[in-house]
Protein backbone atom coordinates (compact mmCIF):
# COMPACT_ATOMS: atom_id res chain seq x y z
CA UNK A 1 0.00 0.00 0.00
CA UNK A 2 2.70 2.34 1.10
CA UNK A 3 4.79 1.40 -2.57
CA UNK A 4 1.75 3.95 -4.31
CA UNK A 5 2.90 6.58 -1.97
CA UNK A 6 6.19 6.32 -1.33
CA UNK A 7 9.94 4.50 -2.36
CA UNK A 8 11.41 3.87 0.76
CA UNK A 9 10.07 3.80 4.81
CA UNK A 10 12.16 3.51 7.35
CA UNK A 11 10.95 3.63 10.76
CA UNK A 12 13.31 3.15 13.84
CA UNK A 13 11.01 1.05 16.55
CA UNK A 14 7.80 1.04 16.77
CA UNK A 15 5.53 0.59 19.84
CA UNK A 16 2.45 -0.67 20.52
CA UNK A 17 1.17 -0.20 24.72
CA UNK A 18 -2.38 -2.24 26.32
CA UNK A 19 -4.12 -2.53 22.82
CA UNK A 20 -6.87 -4.76 21.41
CA UNK A 21 -7.31 -6.46 18.45
CA UNK A 22 -10.12 -8.07 16.56
CA UNK A 23 -10.51 -9.75 13.10
CA UNK A 24 -14.37 -9.47 12.28
CA UNK A 25 -14.59 -10.61 8.90
CA UNK A 26 -12.18 -14.49 9.44
CA UNK A 27 -14.30 -17.67 10.40
CA UNK A 28 -11.69 -18.60 13.07
CA UNK A 29 -11.25 -14.33 13.70
CA UNK A 30 -8.97 -13.90 17.14
CA UNK A 31 -9.42 -11.24 19.54
CA UNK A 32 -6.05 -10.17 21.47
CA UNK A 33 -6.38 -8.46 24.82
CA UNK A 34 -3.74 -6.18 26.45
CA UNK A 35 -1.18 -6.54 23.13
CA UNK A 36 2.43 -5.19 23.71
CA UNK A 37 4.67 -4.69 20.21
CA UNK A 38 7.72 -3.39 19.96
CA UNK A 39 9.17 -3.15 16.65
CA UNK A 40 12.69 -2.60 15.55
CA UNK A 41 14.50 -1.27 12.53
CA UNK A 42 11.54 -1.46 10.31
CA UNK A 43 12.08 -1.05 7.11
CA UNK A 44 9.41 -1.02 3.88
CA UNK A 45 10.55 -1.59 0.20
CA UNK A 46 10.90 -4.13 -2.11
CA UNK A 47 14.96 -5.06 -0.94
CA UNK A 48 13.58 -5.39 2.56
CA UNK A 49 10.86 -7.76 2.04
CA UNK A 50 13.65 -9.92 0.28
CA UNK A 51 16.31 -9.42 3.28
CA UNK A 52 16.75 -13.12 5.16
CA UNK A 53 17.40 -10.61 8.28
CA UNK A 54 13.99 -8.68 8.47
CA UNK A 55 10.66 -10.66 9.51
CA UNK A 56 7.86 -8.75 8.17
CA UNK A 57 10.22 -5.70 7.36
CA UNK A 58 11.94 -5.39 10.92
CA UNK A 59 15.02 -6.58 12.20
CA UNK A 60 13.42 -8.04 15.71
CA UNK A 61 9.83 -8.18 17.26
CA UNK A 62 9.07 -8.26 20.47
CA UNK A 63 5.16 -8.80 21.39
CA UNK A 64 3.40 -9.82 25.06
CA UNK A 65 -0.27 -10.42 25.52
CA UNK A 66 -3.13 -10.96 27.88
CA UNK A 67 -5.79 -13.48 26.91
CA UNK A 68 -5.76 -14.49 23.18
CA UNK A 69 -9.18 -16.35 22.12
CA UNK A 70 -10.42 -17.69 18.65
CA UNK A 71 -12.76 -20.20 17.43
CA UNK A 72 -11.73 -23.35 16.72
CA UNK A 73 -13.56 -25.75 14.51
CA UNK A 74 -16.40 -23.13 15.07
CA UNK A 75 -18.90 -23.25 16.29
CA UNK A 76 -17.82 -26.35 18.25
CA UNK A 77 -14.68 -24.74 20.26
CA UNK A 78 -12.95 -22.40 21.41
CA UNK A 79 -9.36 -22.07 21.90
CA UNK A 80 -7.51 -19.40 24.23
CA UNK A 81 -4.02 -18.42 26.14
CA UNK A 82 -4.23 -16.64 28.58
CA UNK A 83 -0.91 -15.24 28.17
CA UNK A 84 1.46 -15.04 24.65
CA UNK A 85 5.46 -14.35 24.45
CA UNK A 86 6.99 -13.73 21.15
CA UNK A 87 10.52 -12.74 20.69
CA UNK A 88 12.14 -12.93 17.37
CA UNK A 89 15.86 -11.98 18.56
CA UNK A 90 15.84 -15.56 20.91
CA UNK A 91 13.45 -17.37 17.84
CA UNK A 92 10.90 -18.42 21.19
CA UNK A 93 7.21 -18.36 21.47
CA UNK A 94 5.79 -19.28 24.67
CA UNK A 95 1.40 -19.97 24.95
CA UNK A 96 0.54 -20.13 28.44
CA UNK A 97 -2.21 -21.72 29.92
CA UNK A 98 -3.55 -22.85 26.82
CA UNK A 99 -7.46 -23.68 27.41
CA UNK A 100 -9.90 -25.67 24.06
CA UNK A 101 -12.91 -25.80 25.08
CA UNK A 102 -15.67 -27.93 23.80
CA UNK A 103 -19.40 -25.77 23.46
CA UNK A 104 -21.56 -29.10 23.24
CA UNK A 105 -21.88 -31.58 25.84
CA UNK A 106 -20.70 -35.45 24.10
CA UNK A 107 -24.20 -36.01 23.17
CA UNK A 108 -24.52 -32.33 21.55
CA UNK A 109 -21.73 -32.98 19.73
CA UNK A 110 -23.18 -36.28 18.28
CA UNK A 111 -26.63 -34.50 17.50
CA UNK A 112 -25.05 -31.85 16.06
CA UNK A 113 -22.61 -33.54 13.86
CA UNK A 114 -25.06 -36.20 12.63
CA UNK A 115 -22.29 -39.12 14.08
CA UNK A 116 -20.45 -40.04 16.72
CA UNK A 117 -17.75 -36.89 17.86
CA UNK A 118 -16.35 -37.05 21.13
CA UNK A 119 -16.44 -33.70 23.17
CA UNK A 120 -12.21 -32.75 23.89
CA UNK A 121 -11.47 -30.88 26.55
CA UNK A 122 -7.13 -29.76 25.88
CA UNK A 123 -5.44 -27.93 28.73
CA UNK A 124 -1.53 -26.83 28.61
CA UNK A 125 0.03 -25.18 31.39
CA UNK A 126 2.53 -23.72 28.75
CA UNK A 127 3.40 -24.84 25.27
CA UNK A 128 7.20 -23.40 24.50
CA UNK A 129 8.47 -23.54 20.88
CA UNK A 130 12.23 -22.61 21.27
CA UNK A 131 14.45 -21.77 18.13
CA UNK A 132 11.46 -21.29 15.87
CA UNK A 133 12.06 -20.05 12.20
CA UNK A 134 9.94 -16.60 11.94
CA UNK A 135 10.49 -15.97 8.45
CA UNK A 136 9.31 -18.94 6.87
CA UNK A 137 6.42 -19.36 9.58
CA UNK A 138 5.57 -15.58 8.34
CA UNK A 139 6.15 -15.90 4.23
CA UNK A 140 5.57 -19.43 3.99
CA UNK A 141 3.80 -21.06 7.29
CA UNK A 142 6.41 -23.17 7.69
CA UNK A 143 7.19 -24.72 11.38
CA UNK A 144 10.99 -24.89 11.66
CA UNK A 145 12.09 -24.91 14.78
CA UNK A 146 14.86 -26.63 17.40
CA UNK A 147 12.48 -27.86 20.46
CA UNK A 148 8.91 -27.67 21.70
CA UNK A 149 7.95 -28.85 24.94
CA UNK A 150 4.17 -29.25 26.27
CA UNK A 151 3.97 -28.45 30.09
CA UNK A 152 1.70 -30.12 32.39
CA UNK A 153 -1.53 -31.34 29.59
CA UNK A 154 -4.76 -32.38 30.59
CA UNK A 155 -6.93 -33.89 28.31
CA UNK A 156 -10.17 -35.16 28.86
CA UNK A 157 -12.21 -37.00 26.22
CA UNK A 158 -15.71 -37.57 26.82
CA UNK A 159 -17.72 -39.95 24.05
CA UNK A 160 -21.25 -41.22 23.32
CA UNK A 161 -21.86 -44.14 21.58
CA UNK A 162 -25.25 -43.41 20.74
CA UNK A 163 -24.93 -42.70 16.72
CA UNK A 164 -23.41 -43.75 13.73
CA UNK A 165 -20.18 -43.78 13.00
CA UNK A 166 -18.33 -40.77 11.70
CA UNK A 167 -18.53 -41.20 7.83
CA UNK A 168 -14.99 -39.44 7.27
CA UNK A 169 -11.69 -41.01 7.14
CA UNK A 170 -9.55 -40.11 10.58
CA UNK A 171 -7.29 -37.06 10.12
CA UNK A 172 -5.09 -38.65 13.12
CA UNK A 173 -2.88 -41.27 11.37
CA UNK A 174 0.80 -41.15 10.47
CA UNK A 175 -0.23 -40.79 6.35
CA UNK A 176 -1.49 -38.09 6.80
CA UNK A 177 1.68 -36.18 7.25
CA UNK A 178 2.35 -36.45 3.50
CA UNK A 179 -1.13 -34.36 2.71
CA UNK A 180 -0.09 -31.33 4.63
CA UNK A 181 0.20 -28.21 3.00
CA UNK A 182 3.49 -27.05 4.69
CA UNK A 183 6.30 -28.07 6.57
CA UNK A 184 6.75 -29.10 9.95
CA UNK A 185 10.24 -29.36 10.88
CA UNK A 186 10.38 -30.67 15.31
CA UNK A 187 14.07 -32.25 15.95
CA UNK A 188 12.72 -32.93 19.62
CA UNK A 189 9.24 -32.96 20.91
CA UNK A 190 8.76 -33.13 25.08
CA UNK A 191 5.62 -33.81 26.93
CA UNK A 192 6.15 -33.28 30.69
CA UNK A 193 3.71 -34.83 33.37
CA UNK A 194 0.50 -35.10 31.20
CA UNK A 195 -3.03 -36.58 32.15
CA UNK A 196 -5.70 -38.21 30.07
CA UNK A 197 -9.14 -38.99 31.39
CA UNK A 198 -11.37 -40.10 28.97
CA UNK A 199 -15.11 -41.33 29.35
CA UNK A 200 -17.83 -43.16 27.42
CA UNK A 201 -21.49 -43.76 27.62
CA UNK A 202 -22.01 -46.77 25.29
CA UNK A 203 -25.74 -47.71 24.09
CA UNK A 204 -25.53 -50.87 25.84
CA UNK A 205 -26.57 -49.12 29.59
CA UNK A 206 -26.61 -45.33 30.46
CA UNK A 207 -24.03 -45.68 32.85
CA UNK A 208 -20.64 -43.64 31.92
CA UNK A 209 -17.16 -45.48 32.20
CA UNK A 210 -14.08 -44.28 32.94
CA UNK A 211 -10.08 -44.97 31.91
CA UNK A 212 -7.36 -42.53 32.52
CA UNK A 213 -3.47 -42.43 31.35
CA UNK A 214 -1.60 -40.73 34.10
CA UNK A 215 1.79 -39.19 34.49
CA UNK A 216 2.95 -39.35 31.11
CA UNK A 217 6.33 -38.42 29.97
CA UNK A 218 7.63 -38.82 26.37
CA UNK A 219 10.40 -37.47 24.73
CA UNK A 220 9.73 -37.79 20.65
CA UNK A 221 12.61 -37.26 17.92
CA UNK A 222 12.26 -36.10 14.25
CA UNK A 223 8.86 -35.38 13.87
CA UNK A 224 8.81 -33.69 10.49
CA UNK A 225 7.50 -33.94 6.90
CA UNK A 226 10.36 -32.23 5.58
CA UNK A 227 12.03 -35.32 2.93
CA UNK A 228 15.52 -33.97 3.85
CA UNK A 229 15.07 -34.92 7.46
CA UNK A 230 12.69 -38.10 7.90
CA UNK A 231 13.54 -40.69 5.38
CA UNK A 232 13.25 -44.22 6.04
CA UNK A 233 16.43 -44.72 7.99
CA UNK A 234 15.99 -41.78 10.02
CA UNK A 235 11.99 -41.74 10.83
CA UNK A 236 10.63 -40.26 13.90
CA UNK A 237 11.60 -42.33 17.23
CA UNK A 238 10.29 -41.67 20.46
CA UNK A 239 10.23 -43.19 24.07
CA UNK A 240 7.11 -42.75 26.94
CA UNK A 241 6.35 -43.59 30.07
CA UNK A 242 2.63 -43.41 31.70
CA UNK A 243 0.85 -45.03 34.21
CA UNK A 244 -2.81 -46.93 33.19
CA UNK A 245 -5.28 -45.72 35.81
CA UNK A 246 -2.63 -44.42 37.50
CA UNK A 247 -1.57 -47.64 39.31
CA UNK A 248 0.33 -49.66 36.24
CA UNK A 249 3.47 -48.26 34.23
CA UNK A 250 3.65 -48.58 30.59
CA UNK A 251 7.04 -48.12 28.86
CA UNK A 252 6.80 -47.86 25.48
CA UNK A 253 8.84 -47.00 22.31
CA UNK A 254 7.76 -46.35 18.84
CA UNK A 255 9.46 -46.01 15.06
CA UNK A 256 7.40 -44.24 12.54
CA UNK A 257 8.33 -43.23 9.28
CA UNK A 258 5.76 -40.59 8.67
CA UNK A 259 5.83 -40.27 4.22
CA UNK A 260 5.27 -44.08 4.07
CA UNK A 261 1.88 -43.33 2.27
CA UNK A 262 0.89 -47.11 3.55
CA UNK A 263 1.56 -45.93 7.13
CA UNK A 264 3.71 -49.02 8.68
CA UNK A 265 5.12 -48.34 12.29
CA UNK A 266 6.10 -50.22 15.08
CA UNK A 267 5.32 -50.04 18.95
CA UNK A 268 6.93 -52.24 21.49
CA UNK A 269 6.71 -51.91 25.78
CA UNK A 270 5.59 -53.38 28.89
CA UNK A 271 2.92 -53.19 30.89
CA UNK A 272 2.64 -54.04 34.64
CA UNK A 273 2.39 -55.04 37.31
CA UNK A 274 -0.78 -54.16 37.93
CA UNK A 275 -4.76 -55.65 38.68
CA UNK A 276 -6.83 -56.38 35.91
CA UNK A 277 -9.65 -54.80 38.07
CA UNK A 278 -8.67 -51.50 37.24
CA UNK A 279 -10.15 -51.72 34.26
CA UNK A 280 -13.48 -52.55 35.55
CA UNK A 281 -14.37 -48.65 35.86
CA UNK A 282 -14.67 -48.86 32.11
CA UNK A 283 -15.57 -53.02 31.38
CA UNK A 284 -18.09 -52.69 33.51
CA UNK A 285 -20.88 -50.10 32.59
CA UNK A 286 -20.05 -50.05 28.65
CA UNK A 287 -19.37 -54.49 27.90
CA UNK A 288 -21.26 -55.71 31.19
CA UNK A 289 -17.72 -57.63 31.94
CA UNK A 290 -16.55 -57.82 34.95
CA UNK A 291 -12.75 -58.61 36.33
CA UNK A 292 -13.33 -60.71 39.69
CA UNK A 293 -9.89 -61.15 40.70
CA UNK A 294 -6.24 -61.31 38.82
CA UNK A 295 -2.96 -59.83 38.83
CA UNK A 296 -0.46 -59.40 35.45
CA UNK A 297 3.15 -59.31 36.71
CA UNK A 298 4.43 -58.08 33.39
CA UNK A 299 2.83 -57.56 29.93
CA UNK A 300 5.02 -57.29 26.63
CA UNK A 301 4.55 -56.39 23.58
CA UNK A 302 6.01 -55.88 20.14
CA UNK A 303 3.17 -54.71 17.57
CA UNK A 304 3.08 -53.46 13.83
CA UNK A 305 0.82 -50.99 12.44
CA UNK A 306 0.01 -50.13 8.65
CA UNK A 307 -3.31 -48.31 6.93
CA UNK A 308 -4.83 -52.26 7.00
CA UNK A 309 -4.29 -53.23 10.68
CA UNK A 310 -2.31 -54.46 13.37
CA UNK A 311 0.06 -57.72 14.02
CA UNK A 312 2.19 -58.79 16.56
CA UNK A 313 2.75 -60.97 20.05
CA UNK A 314 2.26 -60.08 22.91
CA UNK A 315 3.76 -62.16 26.52
CA UNK A 316 0.98 -61.72 29.43
CA UNK A 317 2.83 -63.19 32.84
CA UNK A 318 -0.25 -63.27 35.70
CA UNK A 319 -2.19 -64.98 38.01
CA UNK A 320 -5.46 -65.76 39.22
CA UNK A 321 -7.49 -64.46 36.08
CA UNK A 322 -11.34 -64.85 36.83
CA UNK A 323 -13.95 -63.06 34.50
CA UNK A 324 -17.86 -62.19 34.94
CA UNK A 325 -20.48 -61.37 32.91
CA UNK A 326 -23.52 -59.34 33.73
CA UNK A 327 -26.36 -58.16 32.82
CA UNK A 328 -28.34 -54.59 33.28
CA UNK A 329 -32.21 -54.39 34.39
CA UNK A 330 -33.91 -51.98 36.11
CA UNK A 331 -31.43 -49.37 36.09
CA UNK A 332 -28.51 -51.32 37.45
CA UNK A 333 -25.91 -54.10 36.76
CA UNK A 334 -27.04 -57.20 38.20
CA UNK A 335 -25.31 -60.76 38.49
CA UNK A 336 -27.92 -62.73 36.74
CA UNK A 337 -28.43 -66.48 36.97
CA UNK A 338 -28.39 -67.04 33.45
CA UNK A 339 -24.77 -64.84 33.24
CA UNK A 340 -23.21 -66.32 36.27
CA UNK A 341 -23.81 -69.97 34.08
CA UNK A 342 -21.98 -68.81 30.94
CA UNK A 343 -19.41 -66.61 32.81
CA UNK A 344 -18.33 -70.47 35.02
CA UNK A 345 -18.04 -71.55 31.85
CA UNK A 346 -16.31 -69.31 30.45
CA UNK A 347 -13.77 -69.45 32.81
CA UNK A 348 -13.20 -73.28 32.87
CA UNK A 349 -13.37 -73.33 28.94
CA UNK A 350 -11.94 -70.66 27.70
CA UNK A 351 -10.42 -68.42 30.32
CA UNK A 352 -6.79 -69.76 31.45
CA UNK A 353 -5.96 -68.22 35.03
CA UNK A 354 -2.39 -67.97 34.84
CA UNK A 355 0.60 -67.59 32.50
CA UNK A 356 2.88 -69.35 32.40
CA UNK A 357 0.18 -72.23 32.50
CA UNK A 358 0.68 -74.88 34.58
CA UNK A 359 3.60 -76.57 33.00
CA UNK A 360 5.36 -73.60 32.81
CA UNK A 361 5.13 -72.81 29.67
CA UNK A 362 4.68 -69.22 28.73
CA UNK A 363 2.20 -68.71 25.93
CA UNK A 364 2.12 -65.95 23.86
CA UNK A 365 -0.83 -64.01 22.35
CA UNK A 366 -1.50 -63.34 18.53
CA UNK A 367 -1.82 -59.21 18.28
CA UNK A 368 -4.16 -59.31 15.09
CA UNK A 369 -7.24 -56.42 14.23
CA UNK A 370 -8.50 -54.77 10.81
CA UNK A 371 -7.49 -50.98 10.42
CA UNK A 372 -10.80 -49.08 10.47
CA UNK A 373 -9.88 -45.81 8.27
CA UNK A 374 -12.83 -43.45 10.21
CA UNK A 375 -10.67 -43.93 13.67
CA UNK A 376 -7.49 -42.44 14.67
CA UNK A 377 -4.61 -44.59 15.09
CA UNK A 378 -4.83 -44.53 18.80
CA UNK A 379 -7.91 -46.84 18.51
CA UNK A 380 -5.75 -49.13 15.90
CA UNK A 381 -3.24 -49.49 18.68
CA UNK A 382 -5.87 -50.42 21.57
CA UNK A 383 -7.49 -52.97 19.33
CA UNK A 384 -3.93 -54.37 18.90
CA UNK A 385 -3.46 -54.64 22.24
CA UNK A 386 -7.08 -56.12 23.37
CA UNK A 387 -6.95 -58.50 20.65
CA UNK A 388 -3.37 -59.69 21.88
CA UNK A 389 -4.35 -60.09 26.00
CA UNK A 390 -7.71 -61.47 25.20
CA UNK A 391 -5.73 -64.05 23.00
CA UNK A 392 -3.34 -64.58 25.38
CA UNK A 393 -5.63 -65.43 27.76
CA UNK A 394 -7.37 -68.48 26.56
CA UNK A 395 -9.83 -66.73 24.16
CA UNK A 396 -9.45 -68.45 20.53
CA UNK A 397 -7.78 -65.88 17.66
CA UNK A 398 -10.57 -64.91 15.90
CA UNK A 399 -12.77 -64.34 18.04
CA UNK A 400 -10.27 -62.17 20.16
CA UNK A 401 -10.02 -60.07 17.08
CA UNK A 402 -13.48 -59.72 16.41
CA UNK A 403 -13.80 -58.26 20.00
CA UNK A 404 -11.24 -56.15 19.71
CA UNK A 405 -13.07 -54.28 16.31
CA UNK A 406 -16.71 -54.20 17.82
CA UNK A 407 -17.84 -50.66 17.26
CA UNK A 408 -20.73 -49.49 18.93
CA UNK A 409 -23.13 -47.71 16.95
CA UNK A 410 -27.10 -46.73 18.07
CA UNK A 411 -29.50 -44.37 16.31
CA UNK A 412 -29.01 -40.52 17.88
CA UNK A 413 -31.80 -40.07 20.67
CA UNK A 414 -34.23 -37.59 19.80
Amino acid sequence: MLSKYLRRSDLAVVRVNHGELLFGRWRHAPQVRDLNVTATAIRIDSAANADPGRIAYARAWLLNTGQLSAPFDPPFYQASSAHVHLDTNSQQLVFSDMLLKPQFSPIGMNLHKGYQAPAVTIKLKALTLAGLAFKGLVEHGDFRLKRVTVQSPVVTIASDGRGPINPNRSKISPEEMLNLPVIIDVPRLDLVNGNLYSTYRSPLTPLTGTMNINRFNGTFYNLSNDRRHQTAARPLTGKASTYLQNQCRLDAQVSMYLLDPKGRHRIWGAFGPGPFAMLNSMTVPTKLVEFKSGKAQRIRFDMRADRQGTTGTMWTEYSGLQMELLGYKNEEVKKTLIKRVISKAVNVVVIRDQNPRKRGKLVTGEMKSTREPRFSVFALWRQGVVSGLFNNVGVPQKIAQKLSESKDEAPLPK
